[in-house]
């Protein structure tokens, strides 16, 4: 089951067999050109023809996408957190009575029969 150059190339003939037919769509290239890529065989698949699945993968994706070279990402940085000017050892040393372990969790008084 292992895919070669030669069944790889067979997708390139399909590929300009659907770029060049003048009885579809732009949108209907467009579906058979994603559905040809998920056909392709997997990478398990091409052991010895790795790079050439890759190209052909490559030149289908730029068909689908209308011959546009694939535009990189950019990253949008993100806000930092807003942080407070005092520190906590700051606000201790500001407020000596403070509690050091800061708030404690509040218990209820529960009502037992006796």
């Amino acid at each position: 089951m292992k895919a070669t150059v030669i069944e790889i190339l067979d997708v390139l003939d399909a590929i300009q067999c659907i770029k060049n037919s003048q009885l579809l769509s732009q949108d209907q290239r467009s579906v058979m050109l994603t559905e040809l890529l998920s056909e392709m065989p997997l990478d398990m698949f091409c052991h010895q023809s790795a790079r050439s699945r890759a190209i052909v993968a490559e030149i289908i994706e730029r068909e689908i996408n209308g011959n546009q070279s694939p535009k990189a990402k950019s990253k949008v940085p993100t806000k930092a957190s807003k942080r407070t000017s005092k520190s906590s050892q700051e606000e201790l040393f500001l407020n000596p009575d403070g509690h050091t372990r800061g708030k404690s969790k509040t218990t209820g008084v529960v009502n037992q029969a006796s």
